[in-house]
């Protein structure tokens, strides 16, 4: 049988994939490159910045224990000294996950000709392996902006601190990674393994993955131009060839992209963003973001919005307005409050009426970046993602689908602090407001 790496049919030989049984093993593979945290998993032990740990045996609502243990802290002893009683120990931290169904389905029925549903059959494989990553990605980072007690810091930290002064002078730089190195030692992170040539060496690394404006900003810096011109040594392993932008003072920096597609903008959950989806006048209370209400446009909004939550709608002037929200659903922000200023931020003086498609961010185009080290954040897996397939009304409908059981958290310490990773906040304008 020949084995596609994208699970696409490419002779007789490869009908049995089309069984959700024997796409098992490939669905599994796939969803794992298609994930941006993924690739920083690993067993404890193993530096990585996610430990997981799998058991098979687990279902929804089972629960799993996943131990993480302190390094050796004493000091030893030399030369003849005694070493019974004097061994280092561990410090042991025992975290309990609750593991949780989730499942996504598509289907179709028998008006569908049998070329068409073979072809529906194998695109389906494939969007639900995007929709997997995507769905697991945004998981891990709910755990960690939301879900955690983060600290929390502010570009151009020197004279922003607090959300509603982010301004243009609190774009993402160098300047924040430098901080955020020394952010990451004075809170105690533990360092990523990070190996080199080929495997003969390894050296440690702290990370930071940031938005696809943030990563603009970046690259228009002409410091980090100048050191990243050569990506370092090829052949390097966990740098530049296996995802990131580029290395300064020992962080190595990543770019998580936002998606948009079949009609949703709604950013990522380091940048979140959306459109007004038709006219809107300066009275009305609530944005609407789109027509369909089974699509969600607010997901990476707040649900329970606090007095730093405002959302900013950006004019065509790019001068913004900026409003107050008390709920969302899928595809609106109700009780909205218009025109209500965000502390000493210019917020063009009055409501605006909008026509349509304006940019809609929270603060004041809010981007999120994550500073991390190795463990911050524990993973549990029970079932892993499983084909699944379903025939309704005497077998005239049928679906294909994907369920998994899964679980994971921010890693704190005994006092409940997040001492391997922390987040910071900066302004993300866009350089041309048509994009």
């Amino acid at each position: 049988m020949v084995v596609s790496n994208n699970m696409n049919i490419q002779d007789t030989s490869d009908y049995p994939l089309t069984i959700p049984q024997f796409w098992n093993t490939q669905l599994r593979q796939d969803i794992r490159t298609r994930t941006f945290w993924d690739k920083f998993q690993g067993k404890e032990g193993s530096n990585m910045p996610i430990i997981i740990d799998s058991d098979q045996s687990k279902e929804g609502h089972d629960t799993m224990k996943i131990s993480v243990m302190s390094d050796i802290e004493n000091d030893g002893v030399e030369g003849h000294a005694i070493m019974e009683g004097n061994e280092g120990e561990f410090k042991e931290a025992q975290f309990t996950l609750t593991l949780e169904w989730y499942r996504q389905a598509v289907a179709t029925d028998k008006k569908t000709k049998l070329a068409t549903f073979w072809k529906f059959s194998q695109v389906a494989k494939q969007k639900l392996q995007r929709w997997t990553g995507t769905w697991k990605d945004w998981k891990a980072f709910n755990a960690l902006l939301v879900e955690s007690n983060a600290n929390t810091y502010y570009s151009n930290g020197t004279n922003v601190t607090a959300r509603n002064q982010l301004d243009s002078s609190a774009r993402f730089g160098v300047s924040d990674l430098d901080i955020g190195k020394m952010i990451l030692q004075r809170q105690g992170a533990m360092r990523i393994d990070h190996t080199v040539d080929n495997g003969k060496a390894i050296i440690e690394k702290f990370g930071c993955v940031i938005s696809e404006v943030d990563g603009f900003n970046l690259r228009t810096d002409p410091a980090w131009r100048a050191h990243n011109q050569s990506a370092g040594v090829r052949g390097d392993l966990n740098k530049i060839c296996t995802g990131a932008i580029g290395e300064w003072n020992g962080i190595l920096v990543y770019e998580h992209i936002g998606i948009s597609g079949a009609g949703i903008i709604s950013g990522s959950p380091l940048r979140p963003e959306a459109l007004l989806y038709g006219a809107h006048t300066n009275v009305v209370e609530i944005l609407t973001l789109g027509e369909d209400t089974s699509k969600n446009y607010t997901r990476h909004f707040p649900a329970f919005p606090t007095a730093s939550d405002v959302l900013s709608i950006v004019k065509a002037d790019g001068t913004v307005e900026f409003c107050t929200y008390t709920a969302k659903t899928n595809n609106t922000f109700t009780g909205v409050t218009r025109n209500t200023g965000f502390g000493s931020l210019d917020d063009g003086g009055v409501a605006g009426t909008y026509v349509g498609n304006e940019k809609v961010t929270l603060g004041n185009r809010l981007s999120r970046q994550i500073f991390f080290g190795a463990e911050i954040m524990i993973r549990g897996e029970g079932v892993l993602p499983t084909g699944t397939t379903n025939l309704r009304d005497y077998k005239f409908r049928n679906g294909i689908g994907m369920e998994m059981a899964f679980a994971q958290k921010a890693v704190e310490d005994s006092r409940g602090n997040v001492p391997n990773y922390y987040i910071n906040e900066s302004f993300s304008d866009l350089p041309n407001q048509s994009i």
